[in-house]
């Protein structure tokens, strides 16, 4: 008699632990809920200001080849950028959403327009001048940037 009280009273004891332990358990449960929606609100806040940002972006980028059109050393090479300067919210976008990915979506976009055209492009930026080289091979969004910046640098003031 004595050894099954003693065994109820672990049984007791043991469910007692238990019912508190879940009890835990829940209220972690439920934190770790709500941080995860709010983690999902901040991200969905913070892309939409990277494509308000990437757009904007796009629009400087095209403006500034609209006055470059005048210039026939820029005319010409502008003709190769065109799949670069209209996709560029896309490639920004997707080059800040993955690392590595600048030259597999800019290749998607070059290729979408016109077959062999990221070929040419590449090639064009091979026989540029080293610092422009650098910044295209950095393959990640502060390489768009610098490399963007440095191509229509390189075309706004000729040598």
């Amino acid at each position: 008699m004595m050894f099954l009280l003693a065994v109820l009273a672990v049984f007791i004891g043991v469910s007692i632990y238990f019912y508190f332990r879940a009890e835990a358990l829940q209220q972690q449960l439920v934190a770790a809920k709500r941080d995860a929606t709010n983690a999902k609100k901040e991200s969905k806040i913070l892309f939409e200001s990277v494509a308000v940002i990437a757009r904007k972006n796009e629009e400087i980028v095209k403006n500034r080849a609209k006055l470059l059109q005048e210039n026939e050393h820029a005319e010409k090479f502008l003709e190769v950028l065109h799949p670069f300067i209209n996709n560029y919210s896309v490639i920004y976008t997707e080059a800040i959403r993955g690392k590595g990915q600048l030259h597999k979506i800019t290749q998607k976009c070059f290729e979408s327009y016109q077959k062999g055209s990221y070929r040419k492009f590449t090639g064009i930026i091979g026989a540029m001048k080293p610092h422009i080289n650098r910044a295209w091979s950095g393959n990640n969004i502060g390489a768009l940037v610098t490399f963007t910046e440095a191509i229509f640098y390189d075309m706004e003031n000729p040598e």
